[in-house]
């Protein structure tokens, strides 16, 4: 029972730890600025080449260290990795087999989407 807890409280790993935001987000940015990276906890698109000049500064910046609880923390930039990135091969559930039924997503839970496996 003690090693079940000890599992449970444990942190998960994320499908996109370790990932380049801007690279999986298709983002561009000029030579030499610093990339922010899934496991920091301020992504920084400031330099993001493209962006519309009305933007504000402040809308170019995802602080998670807002967020205090680390389980929430890393819900947070999963749900904004998976809306940016929409084709990391963590987000993309592409049907399994003829009845189209998809294969158990990272989390684990089973998917019934029809995705197109090709570009659209």
């Amino acid at each position: 029972m003690t090693t079940a807890l000890a599992d449970a409280a444990s942190p998960r790993r994320s499908p996109f730890a370790g990932a380049d935001v801007c690279r999986a987000a298709g983002l561009t940015l000029p030579d030499g600025t610093a990339r922010p990276a899934f496991d920091d906890d301020l992504w920084d698109f400031a330099d993001v080449i493209g962006l519309p000049n009305q933007m504000a500064k402040v809308s170019r910046r995802f602080d998670f260290a807002a967020v205090s609880r680390d389980d929430w923390r890393l819900v947070a930039k999963e749900q904004i990795m998976a809306m940016i990135a929409p084709r990391h091969e963590a987000v993309i559930i592409r049907p399994a087999g003829p009845a189209g039924l998809g294969r158990a997503g990272p989390a684990g839970h089973r998917v019934t989407s029809r995705i197109p496996a090709g570009p659209v």
